[in-house]
């Protein structure tokens, strides 16, 4: 405490010692599923087959009842469809995919069978280690 009278002249030093802050930082891994489907067997020439599609469905669960997500309105070309933009995950874990075929006037839809194509995912982060 400092009192300075009426005339009087007083100095003060500030040292500042403040300390440069210690961020932390937390990361969360995802990844872009995606999936490709062939198609043999095709017959060509079908007035609407450029309105052919392939849909692909991720899940959760062997059953395929638990979606995770979905990549829609894949065009077929040269007898194959691919995932557009594919479908985001943030968590480790075993996916199912099914590919849906609309078909067109000369070729029947067809879908591939929950299971027939599996991604696994193993991650190490905090909260998921894997086993040594």
């Amino acid at each position: 405490t400092v009192t300075v009278t009426n005339g009087d002249t007083t100095e003060c030093i500030v040292t500042n010692v403040d300390s440069p802050a210690s961020p932390t930082g937390t990361t969360v891994q995802s990844w872009i599923l995606k999936d490709t489907m062939t198609l043999t067997g095709i017959r060509a020439g079908a007035a609407d087959a450029d309105e052919a599609v392939v849909d692909f469905y991720l899940y959760s669960d062997a059953t395929c009842e638990t979606p995770v997500g979905s990549d829609l309105d894949n065009a077929v070309e040269s007898g194959s469809a691919a995932t557009d933009v594919g479908v985001a995950v943030s968590d480790p874990g075993t996916y199912y995919w099914i590919a849906d075929y609309s078909g067109d006037a000369y070729n029947l839809d067809h879908q591939t069978v929950c299971g027939d194509e599996i991604t696994v995912i193993q991650a190490q982060d905090e909260d998921n280690i894997l086993p040594e």
